[in-house]
């Protein structure tokens, strides 16, 4: 009985670790080799295939690391680790200052994402710069030796950056009460780690070099100190955007608005079959009511949550322009797109300034169709397309946002601000890949020169007019 027991007991033990085994197998391959992201997981696993045979071969046996492949190969990986995560992850906010790394209610910005591609530059030099081998060509090599050495932060002036003051000031939103001294204490060390790792690591360790006072026991130790700053610099980064399984929502919170609409507002109708993927733990449901304005009109919410995937998926297209004309009465946006088709069925208009209308069109084989008008004196909502736009590759999009002349004062951050965004929100089959491209700016003004309507300056209505006509229907 009991040795039938233990038999029993050990056989149950196996099948357990196998299926352990199996899903932790299953959980790797879908990390490194789904769909989305795909070149980016897969450059990353590249870098980490590599990181760990430096480690080996380091303290295995230092000769073998010193003149191997990973010496230029790894730091080399890590720059295009970071410019595969600058191209990938374009769909970040570019106006949030916050860097949202230590955090545990956020998620990263574009700056910083872009800003790390320039410390992965940097430290590739200096893997080959402390190289036998390389170290020649590049002291031959005058003004790349001089400005990296010397001057590498007046390259810093090309690249975004971000401060950890901002992550310590936006406190309150990005971090859970519980977890706010832990992130504060971890914020504060990495800033002096920093301040410490500027001077000693990315001045000192180059002067050394330059003026050739390195013996090879202390550039033994010095390529231990950049072995584990590869892992801070690019391992650190590419496992927090592992966490991006889908595109998460506009202000980059954990959090998102899946569908908001205002007092008065006709509700925007989703198309059937279609539905909003929210990855996340918990899901709020607030509903709040006024009464109706209309005798004997009920205004109510449908709210259905399914665990099958859906044929069709819901997503969120930006347009965003952050320049404007000197005369500074219009800001215009022009754009190719090309990502897989998709259905605009309602828009969301914003503007940071004041101003009068907002319109956006598509051209397709030199025809132009509208796809909204709006009024910016109208509530900030997401507004129905009285027809289904469809959207393929190589069609431009093309728009306006007018204002009244602006204050003299006004004067736009070059780099960041956005002066006028469109919120499209899109259906498109489950199969394909959601868009994760961003319409910037007016790249394509001469097709905007060509095709923009000679109406496009009549403003809409305003709100009050439209709610009187969809009270009297």
């Amino acid at each position: 009985m009991m040795e039938a027991g233990v038999i029993e007991t050990s056989s149950g033990f196996a099948v357990d670790t196998i299926q352990r085994l199996g899903r932790f197998v299953k959980f790797l391959f879908h990390l490194f080799f789904q769909r989305k992201f795909i070149v980016h997981r897969l450059v990353g696993l590249s870098y980490l295939m590599q990181y760990a045979l430096s480690f080996y071969w380091y303290f295995k046996n230092y000769e073998t690391f010193k003149h191997s492949f990973v010496i230029w190969s790894l730091p080399l990986t890590g720059l295009v680790q970071s410019i595969t995560a600058a191209l990938t992850f374009t769909f970040l906010s570019r106006t949030k200052t916050d860097p949202g790394y230590y955090s545990d209610r956020g998620t990263l910005s574009y700056a910083f994402i872009v800003e790390n591609s320039f410390f992965s530059g940097l430290l590739l030099f200096q893997w080959l710069y402390y190289s036998d081998f390389f170290y020649s060509y590049i002291n031959n090599s005058i003004v790349i030796d001089n400005l990296i050495v010397f001057l590498p932060y007046i390259l810093r002036q090309l690249w975004p950056k971000t401060h950890f003051r901002d992550s310590l000031n936006n406190s309150d939103k990005n971090k859970t009460a519980p977890n706010k001294n832990f992130y504060f204490i971890v914020t504060m060390v990495t800033k002096m780690f920093y301040v410490w790792a500027k001077h000693y690591i990315g001045y000192f360790l180059n002067y050394v070099r330059f003026f050739d006072r390195a013996n090879p026991q202390q550039i033994e130790y010095i390529y231990l100190l950049l072995v584990f700053s590869a892992f801070a610099t690019t391992i650190s980064v590419f496992l927090h955007t592992l966490k991006f399984d889908s595109q998460p929502c506009d202000n980059m919170d954990r959090s998102m608005t899946i569908y908001e609409w205002y007092y008065t507002i006709p509700a925007v109708q989703w198309p059937k079959g279609c539905f909003y993927f929210a990855p996340f733990l918990y899901v709020v449901i607030q509903i709040q009511y006024f009464p109706s304005i209309i005798n004997d009109v009920v205004y109510g919410e449908k709210i259905v949550l399914i665990r099958e995937r859906p044929k069709y998926t819901i997503g969120t297209y930006q347009i965003v322009t952050n320049s404007i004309e000197i005369q500074k009465t219009r800001a215009e946006f022009s754009c190719q797109y090309r990502s897989l088709p998709m259905q605009i069925f309602s828009i969301e208009l914003y503007s940071t300034y004041e101003g009068k209308s907002i319109s956006l069109y598509r051209v397709r084989n030199r025809e132009v169709q509208p796809i909204i008008k709006g009024n910016l004196q109208w509530p900030e909502t997401f507004y129905q397309v009285t027809n289904p736009v469809d959207i393929i590759a190589s069609d431009y999009l093309i728009g306006t946002c007018l204002y009244e002349t602006m204050p003299s004062t006004y004067s736009p951050n070059a780099l960041s601000e956005v002066i006028c965004q469109i919120n499209a929100r899109f259906w498109t089959e489950h199969d394909d890949e959601i868009p994760m491209e961003i319409c910037w700016n007016n790249h394509y003004s001469r097709i905007l020169n060509r095709y923009l309507p000679v109406d496009e300056q009549i403003v809409p209505e305003t709100h009050y007019l439209i709610l009187i006509q969809h009270i009297q229907k």
